[in-house]
């Protein structure tokens, strides 16, 4: 009997050994944003946008708004609109990294009927100033939401995987936002 109780002792001591490794090793590192509160003081109100108030919005133009995913427990309901002139942000990983990641990027996403009149529009997505995958918006067409792009370590430097997200504004006005982002070290279910 002492010897489960030794072995049932011991299963513990590791178990709260890990967990104290991920916390130090772990703290600090920025895997995920909530794009609500970004520190940016200084934007107006137009630069976020609300479930309901693009609910509304896309009502009036013959589509439905897709709701801010939950995979990841990120979800609230508000998206930062994206300029058009782009949106850059970063994420933190292992400054050594060297194993492939798997990036999500939770857009406002819509759809619509084929016969619908609203543009095509489209999303490029950059990290490291590489082109890493472009994302339509096309009346008929289902969207992949939360966009999922596989990254190499290659673009990972000094720890931080540089984004951007620059629309086509070709057609005027804004269009994109993103509710939140994040990354994973295996494939998500949706």
């Amino acid at each position: 009997m002492p010897s489960v109780i030794i072995r049932t002792m011991r299963k513990i001591f590791y178990f709260l050994l890990f967990l104290l490794a991920s916390y130090v090793f772990g703290e600090g590192i920025q895997n995920s944003i909530n794009f609500t509160n970004l520190g940016e003081k200084d934007l107006p109100k137009e630069a976020f946008g609300t479930y309901p108030e693009l609910k509304t919005w896309a009502l009036f133009q013959g589509m439905t708004l897709q709701r801010d995913s939950r995979m990841h427990n990120l979800h609230d309901g508000i998206c930062r609109m994206i300029p058009n002139s782009g949106i850059k942000f970063y994420l933190e990983t292992e400054r050594e990294l060297k194993k492939k990641l798997f990036l999500y990027l939770d857009l406002t996403t819509y759809t619509a009927k084929s016969n619908s009149k609203y543009p095509t529009r489209r999303l490029s997505v950059y990290i490291k100033g590489s082109l890493q995958k472009t994302v339509f918006f096309q009346p008929g067409l289902e969207q992949e939401n939360p966009v999922m792009i596989v990254v190499d370590p290659s673009l990972i430097e000094d720890g931080r995987m540089n984004i951007e997200l620059l629309p086509d504004y070709t057609e005027g006005g804004k269009f994109w936002g993103i509710w939140d982002a994040f990354y994973t070290f295996q494939k998500e279910t949706r």
